[in-house]
C-alpha cells in the first residue's frame, strides 16, 4: 500500500469502542491446537525426499 493511499487522518478505536469489542467479542486469540504423535510422524514422510 502506497502513502499516496493511505488517508491522512489514521485513527484507531476509542478506549471506549475497544472495551465494548473486548467485551462482546473476547480478546484477540486464536488457540493452538497441539499435534497428535501420529501427525507429527506422518509429516516427517510427508513431502519431497531431500
Amino acid at each position: 500500500m502506497g502513502a499516496e493511499t493511505m488517508p491522512d487522518n489514521i485513527q484507531g478505536l476509542t478506549t471506549e469502542e475497544a472495551k465494548k469489542r473486548l467485551q462482546e467479542f473476547g480478546p484477540n486469540s486464536v488457540e493452538e491446537k497441539e499435534e497428535s504423535w501420529w501427525q507429527r510422524l506422518f509429516k516427517r514422510f510427508w513431502g519431497p525426499i531431500p
